[in-house]
């Protein structure tokens, strides 16, 4: 997957390769604000830590601003600050 932080406040994701902005999970997504949903986000800063998976770090919850592709899709979400 290719995930990384574009700025302090934005983060762009990559969904898993059979998501496409018509399927279900992808309008949830894009529609999430409009469904009730919220989508949070956790990111691991690397793979590994201690020869074990690296524990995810909670950053809270994100908006959706945009999409590119499908399958898979190229998400660009900001953080919320509350």
């Amino acid at each position: 997957y290719i995930d990384y932080w574009i700025d302090d406040h934005q983060f762009h994701w990559q969904s898993q390769s059979t998501t496409t902005p018509d399927s279900k999970k992808g309008k949830d997504i894009i529609e999430h604000s409009r469904r009730g949903l919220t989508i949070h986000l956790f990111v691991r800063e690397s793979k590994l830590a201690n020869g074990k998976a690296a524990p995810f770090i909670y950053f809270g919850p994100v908006a959706y601003r945009s999409h590119q592709g499908s399958a898979p899709m190229s998400v660009v979400f900001e953080l919320i600050y509350r």
